[in-house]
């Protein structure tokens, strides 16, 4: 029993939602974004983001301070630390018309109703060895249509925070079981395709259908099971600020301008899945099998696409410029750092998205 002033445990949220991709897809960007999306976001909803226990406000302090103070991306999260995110936020809840009446006349109507809102994010960081180790021996680089155009270089770093770097670090059986239990447990998956890794390793594929298989494989079990996954599942586009990525989006048409401040382009979420089909057209990998792979372990109507950006583009002014948008520069050290403000572009949407649908919200 608590009295005033005593602290009352946090009540469970009824949704959890698990952040995945392969190492170097952006995990730990994306997290530190997301407290600035949270504040800096138009959504309904009025959404909070912390850590739930010190681990996890810890990590959510300094890699945004990174990022706002410093410009620099956060550094790998150390591989198997489990962080635990609640976002809490509110929802107006319009009470039903009844016939009640008040002295003889109909009463008038109930104010609407504003109750809270919670979902967690759940984040497990495992090493590259718990995706799978194929390669998929990419020749003849310049027949490639999609990432011959996305004109990337093999030995550039990338900009996602290193998540390769402790690969192997743990043991591979260890790892997986971590990770089939944590995937188990979430009621929904994000998952990050990064379009500028994948042009150069092809390894979206690798990552991805050994767990797929093996997690159905265990839920599967279950006499309640049904033919597919029960996920919903919001697949994130990383990295639309960087400029061969932006380029092909405008290029193909995809992108509209934002109507506000500073009045970023974006993809429509009603052709991001288009967009992805169209990176994933590469005759040298196998990145259209991701797709496929999406609908044949999860329902198609429980699966969204999303087109994002961690940083945003550069917009000194406050007003985005086609021809000096890139918001990275090469320091001298070569390492990658952020150029101006960040903003991050389509988020939080994600999550907000998939805690709806998982809720039956409108």
């Amino acid at each position: 029993m608590t009295g005033p002033g005593q602290a009352t445990p946090r009540p469970p949220a009824q949704v959890r939602i698990g952040l995945w991709g392969p190492p170097g897809s952006g995990k730990t960007t994306y997290l530190a974004a997301l407290k600035l999306a949270a504040l800096q976001t138009d959504l309904a909803g009025n959404w909070k983001m912390s850590g739930t226990d010190e681990a996890s406000s810890d990590f959510l302090r300094d890699s945004t301070e990174l990022l706002t103070k410093k410009g620099e991306f956060p550094p790998s999260t150390i591989l198997g630390q489990n962080f635990l995110f609640q976002f809490i936020g509110e929802r107006t809840v319009i009470p039903e018309k009844t016939n009640r009446r008040f002295l003889g006349r109909q009463a008038p109507p109930e104010e609407p109703i504003i109750e809270r809102d919670a979902f967690d994010l759940d984040v497990l960081d495992v090493p590259g060895s718990s995706y799978g180790t194929a390669t998929t021996g990419r020749t003849n680089e310049d027949s490639r249509p999609i990432a011959a155009e996305l004109s990337m270089d093999d030995d550039e770093p990338r900009p996602s925070g290193g998540d390769d770097a402790f690969r192997g670090a743990q043991s591979a059986a260890t790892s997986e079981d971590q990770l089939l239990d944590h995937l188990q447990d979430c009621q929904g998956i994000v998952f990050l395709f990064d379009p500028v890794r994948d042009a150069t390793d092809g390894d979206a594929f690798d990552y991805f259908h050994p767990i797929m298989e093996k997690l159905t494989a265990r839920m599967m079990q279950y006499d309640n099971a049904g033919p597919r996954l029960p996920h919903r599942v919001a697949v994130c586009v990383t990295k639309f600020d960087d400029e061969e990525i932006f380029r092909v989006a405008r290029n193909r048409g995809y992108t509209v301008s934002g109507v506000e401040r500073p009045y970023f382009p974006s993809v429509d979420n009603g052709r991001a899945k288009d967009f992805f089909m169209r990176l994933c057209q590469d005759n040298f990998t196998y990145s259209d099998l991701v797709y496929r792979g999406l609908t044949q372990y999860f329902y198609e109507s429980r699966i969204e696409f999303f087109v994002t950006s961690s940083i945003g583009f550069y917009a000194p002014t406050g007003r985005f410029v086609l021809g000096d948008f890139a918001n990275t520069v090469r320091a001298e050290s070569g390492e990658l750092r952020i150029r101006g403000r960040v903003q991050p572009i389509n988020v939080l949407e994600p999550l907000v998205w998939m805690h709806q649908n998982l809720r039956g919200m409108p």
